[in-house]
């Protein structure tokens, strides 16, 4: 009878065979082989963010981890390198927006006039916290329900921020934070996504996000947001799991004048020495030109009276050395009488990774 049972043991083994990837479940072995073959991460955004990562961006509030986000969203969604310089993989983006959803219309405004981006720049805004506080929670079923009903999966959801999603859990808690972190993967898991969260640093922290160091922990990548005394902002790049750490990025907050009597903020790249690594060249611009230039983008052709940038982030004084040079080098002209309208010219937006042309349709 043994003999016979085994040859049935047998026989119903065989006749499972073609249901072997079912039975085998969630967990499967890879040999040396097989590990040895696996892709490494591509790029969502090039030396950036990998495809699929779990990352974070820390600052201390008002140190522009929110204007960061969404220009790293906004140039995703619409396939615009990133500050002029880091190509990307375009494709849907997902921002819940968990507080300050009422400053995001003249941020996104001035975002699409200073890279004269005309329409829809095809980023999902979900204006409310989502509770990430269980794998299987109701907030999290009810997103993944309705990220399931977009045209497409997103390649990039960003959570704005950690603590607006996690109203009731303890921060300080690894076991609290690995709820946490385990219903962000579980949204990562479903859609192949990158997921981005915007979290604050204590106020002794050093640059050190708050709260229990689980986050950090389960980080791919993690990004830290630091506002300068000169104003000026520096990315840090604090961990990047499966890759050489970025070089620190410097941006300048520029003005846009939005047409209306409001106005608001866009990010512009500092290049503290050429992309060749070398010294700039007398040619090259500088972060105080790099800011009038960025403010004039929006005006076009037409320009803007020398007197409009007066008291909007500039002193007479200020314009009378900056503006010679600039015009000098090409990269703004001058109309009218006494030349006092002003325009950035073609060669002012190639220096500022911008062409003539919008960059998406």
């Amino acid at each position: 009878m043994s003999g016979n049972g085994t040859d049935q043991a047998c026989g119903a083994h065989a006749d499972g065979a073609g249901d072997d990837q079912q039975r085998r479940g969630k967990f499967q072995f890879l040999d040396d082989e097989e590990l040895e073959n696996l892709k490494p991460p591509a790029w969502l955004i090039e030396g950036i963010l990998p495809e699929q990562a779990t990352a974070t961006l820390v600052g201390k509030s008002g140190d522009y981890k929110s204007f960061v986000a969404l220009d790293l969203a906004s140039c995703v969604a619409t396939g615009t390198p990133w500050l002029g310089h880091y190509p990307v993989k375009r494709g849907l983006v997902v921002y819940i927006v968990a507080e300050g959803a009422g400053g995001f219309s003249k941020r996104i405004r001035a975002w699409k006039l200073y890279h004269r981006f005309d329409g829809r720049a095809g980023v999902r805004f979900l204006p409310h916290p989502v509770q990430l506080t269980r794998r299987e929670g109701k907030d999290v079923n009810e997103l993944l329900r309705v990220l399931g009903e977009l045209p497409e999966p997103p390649v990039l959801i960003i959570i704005d921020t950690q603590a607006r999603c996690t109203v009731g859990a303890d921060e300080d808690k690894a076991k609290d934070m690995g709820l946490f972190v385990d219903a962000v993967a579980r949204i990562r898991e479903e859609f192949g996504a990158c997921t981005l969260t915007v979290h604050h640093t204590g106020w002794r922290s050093n640059g050190r996000e708050r709260g229990s160091s689980a986050v950090r922990a389960a980080a791919d990548t993690v990004i830290l947001v630091e506002k300068q005394k000169d104003g000026i902002v520096r990315l840090t790049c604090e961990k990047q799991k499966d890759a050489d750490e970025f070089d620190s990025i410097t941006l300048c907050p520029c003005t846009i004048d939005l047409g209306d009597g409001n106005s608001s903020l866009v990010l512009q790249r500092v290049s503290e020495v050429g992309d060749s690594g070398k010294p700039r060249s007398p040619d090259d611009v500088s972060g105080s030109e790099r800011r009038l230039l960025s403010m004039l983008v929006a005006h076009g052709e037409q320009g803007v009276p020398r007197k409009a940038l007066v008291g909007d982030g500039f002193t007479e004084d200020q314009l009378k050395k900056l503006i010679p040079p600039l015009r000098t080098k090409g990269l703004l002209g001058a109309l009218g009488r006494k030349n006092q309208q002003v325009f950035i010219t073609e060669k002012g937006l190639a220096a500022l990774g911008h062409t003539s042309e919008s960059p998406a349709s």
